[in-house]
């Protein structure tokens, strides 16, 4: 059975109009990446292009919205015109608009189905010429082998009535529709156009005279760049500095390889984000009822609100465009080539090789120091952040790692203890306080710390260490092990002391010290000096009292206070740091006890005459109570005696009123109400004082002002 003939002219137009698109658009090769750890990337592309041009670019789906957001052409004479791209579902866009849809080109049967009612001419056994109707799929045995094979019987309506093919039989089967023919191969270029669907390709044109540069430059994510470090320290403890090595890691997950590619690193914290530019967005929009005659659709009054408020302010009117953007490329070193760079330090791809073991003498020899890299990055401070560009042409393939030299210098290193209470309780930790004594900063990064000995060339492994940014000029303490030839043992004690106060409109208004004082003990190694820093939590309103800063070697640092101790082989030494908080209190003076203002009166820390005053409140404190005790005491002598006159009361009750016992109740119940008469005088006598002496107490705290 033949394959109809239409299905072969498809795909070579096919073939046709993807050799055509290829030949208009000409390709931007990677050129410069640079890698931030921002966790984004530059990459610029660049082609020499002449006169007017149309440059492709294929970019991954997933990083178009982040192209569309930063893409930048760079045409030093020329023009940039548009930039083409497909949408995010370009099949769907293209068959939007077509009679049939992306299954119908599924088979030669599937095509003819959805285009049922178009006309076509058939050539073959039979030649044909009529309107596509149905098609019917039927099994038929083969005669040779007895198997069973598929095919498909078309009806056509032509000028003599229904007449039927098999699809399989015929040589050619064509739209006599020039217009349905030119759909279905727009159709078929789509597909090829859009074969990956995980990529697009970008058509940007450019307009100029004569040869010249372009570049298309673009940001989007990329895997962060490591940075780790090697530190090399003298076995001297006096050593004021070591060797420090810089080693960048470099991972290419982007999908295509880098060949022959400027690289720099960069590292900074940019402000950076991503926005779904590429998806399509419609606004919402009110539906309304549909016309009728007669009805109207008025808009909604929301009332007057007040006067008008003069004239808007006019638009600002565009500014004219500046100069030029700077052309960001820079001439590379031709004496650092691809190949110089493979031969020295296999840099395509490759770790960096270490020197064979036959290339040592002795294991143990002097001359055993740090290696050298083979060549040297050239590293640029700017406001923000440090740029390392490695010279020569890097090659990476995708899925590829790579590791770089960023530093090797000394560098001013000088061991300290560095005493971390929330890290060890007992036992500070070995550090290397680094200062950065270059005009570039460091990265930050893991370090991993050796001694050597200069004498021998014996070098130990020490330990691993986070080193934080390093701006040039600045200082950092990293901690690779612990010291347990130190010892520190601390105790805490607080305290808190009135140290001033006055009194206004009744109120006193005092200034309580709140102290804390901790108490170091340290106890240095046998047989070596340490200088030890303790690190003293600085809490927010408390300030240093104990050691003096100005005598003392204190600094501040991220929370803490850091004060240095220097230690004599097995010496053992107290800290005594305090700190203080003042804290403001107020109480009003009429609510005041007598005994807390006896304490008052007696605090050294107050001036004079607060303590006076206080003085002379404790003695008017003092009568009001004294007036207040009177009161109680005739109270409870007139509770009493209404006691004893209840029972008496009872017991009259009981009694015969004539006898002797009944005359006598009734002359103790006449004593006892004299009694109260005079209880009921001095208990009116004793309110009085104790309301003048209240009184006086008001008038005087009314009058204090100190």
């Amino acid at each position: 059975m033949k394959a109809p003939r239409f299905a072969s002219l498809s795909l070579l137009a096919l073939v046709l109009t993807v050799a055509v698109h290829g030949a208009q658009a000409q390709s931007l090769p990677l050129k410069r990446v640079m890698l931030s750890t921002g966790g984004v990337g530059y990459f610029e592309h660049e082609a020499m292009v002449d006169g007017d041009a149309e440059l492709s670019l294929e970019i991954r789906l997933d990083q178009v919205d982040d192209v569309l957001k930063s893409i930048v052409v760079y045409d030093a004479t020329g023009r940039v015109g548009t930039i083409g791209l497909a949408g995010r579902e370009p099949l769907a866009q293209a068959f939007r608009d077509l009679p049939f849809g992306l299954d119908a080109l599924a088979s030669p049967a599937a095509l003819l189905g959805a285009l049922k009612g178009a006309e076509v001419a058939v050539s073959g056994p039979r030649q044909i010429t009529g309107r596509v109707l149905a098609i019917n799929r039927e099994t038929v045995i083969l005669p040779t082998t007895g198997a069973t094979t598929a095919r498909h019987r078309v009806t056509l309506y032509t000028a003599q009535g229904l007449e039927s093919f098999v699809l399989e039989d015929a040589q050619a089967v064509r739209l006599a529709d020039p217009g349905l023919q030119a759909q279905v191969n727009a159709a078929l270029a789509a597909i090829a156009r859009h074969r990956l669907a995980d990529r697009r390709i970008l058509t940007i044109k450019v307009a100029g005279a004569g040869q010249r540069l372009v570049r298309v430059a673009y940001v989007v994510p990329v895997p962060l760049w490591k940075t780790t470090y090697r530190l090399t320290l003298d076995r001297d403890p006096k050593a004021k500095a070591g060797h420090l090595q810089g080693w960048a890691v470099v991972e290419n997950m982007t999908g295509r390889d880098w060949t022959g590619v400027e690289l720099s690193l960069v590292s900074g914290n940019p402000v950076t984000f991503r926005q779904a530019i590429y998806q399509a967005y419609y606004v919402v929009r009110p539906e309304v009822p549909v016309e009728v005659l007669g009805r109207i659709l008025p808009r909604a009054d929301k009332g007057i609100v007040g006067a008008a408020a003069g004239r808007a302010e006019a638009a600002p009117k565009p500014k004219t465009r500046g100069p030029g953007l700077r052309d960001p490329r820079r001439t590379l070193d031709k004496k650092q080539g691809t190949r110089a760079m493979e031969r020295a330090a296999g840099i395509s791809g490759k770790l960096f090789q270490s020197r064979p073991p036959s290339a040592f003498k002795d294991e143990l020899v002097a001359q055993a120091a740090p290696a050298r890299p083979a060549f040297r990055v050239q590293g640029r401070e700017s406001a923000t952040q440090v740029v390392f560009r490695i010279p020569g042409p890097v090659d990476l393939a995708s899925g590829h790692s790579l590791i770089v030299p960023i530093a090797d210098r000394a560098i001013p290193a000088q061991r300290v203890s560095l005493y971390q209470p929330r890290t060890h309780a007992d036992h500070p930790v070995a550090s290397a306080r680094l200062t950065n004594d270059a005009k570039t900063g460091l990265p930050g990064g893991v370090l991993t710390i050796y001694q050597r000995d200069s004498k021998t060339g014996r070098v130990a492994y020490l330990g691993d260490a986070q080193l934080r940014t390093l701006p040039p000029g600045e200082t950092r303490l990293v901690g690779f092990a612990l010291d347990q030839k130190v010892r520190v043992e601390r105790e805490d004690k607080v305290s808190a002391t009135v140290t001033a106060g006055k009194i206004a409109r009744g109120v006193f208004h005092l200034v309580r010290m709140a102290r804390r004082t901790t108490i170091y003990r340290l106890k240095g190694a046998a047989h070596a000096p340490r200088r030890v820093i303790i690190e003293h939590p600085r809490a927010a309103g408390w300030s240093l009292d104990s050691p003096d800063k100005t005598k003392a070697a204190v600094v501040l640092a991220e929370g803490v206070f850091r004060i240095t101790v220097d230690l004599k082989p097995g010496e053992r030494r107290d800290l005594r740091v305090v700190t203080s908080r003042p804290r403001r209190e107020s109480m009003h003076l009429s609510s005041l006890q007598p005994r807390r203002a006896a304490a008052f009166a007696g605090t050294n820390t107050l001036s004079p005459k607060v303590r006076a005053a206080f003085k002379r409140m404790g003695g008017l404190m003092a009568a009001i109570e004294a007036h207040k005790g009177d009161v109680k005491k005739i109270t409870e002598g007139q509770k009493g005696i209404f006691a004893d006159q209840r029972r008496i009361r009872d017991n009259m009750r009981r009694v015969n009123n004539r006898s002797q016992l009944y005359q006598r109740y009734v002359a103790k119940l006449d004593r006892q109400e004299s009694a109260l008469e005079e209880l009921e005088n001095k208990l009116e006598a004793a309110g009085d004082a104790r309301r003048k002496a209240e009184k006086a107490l008001a008038d005087y705290l009314a009058a204090l002002e100190i």
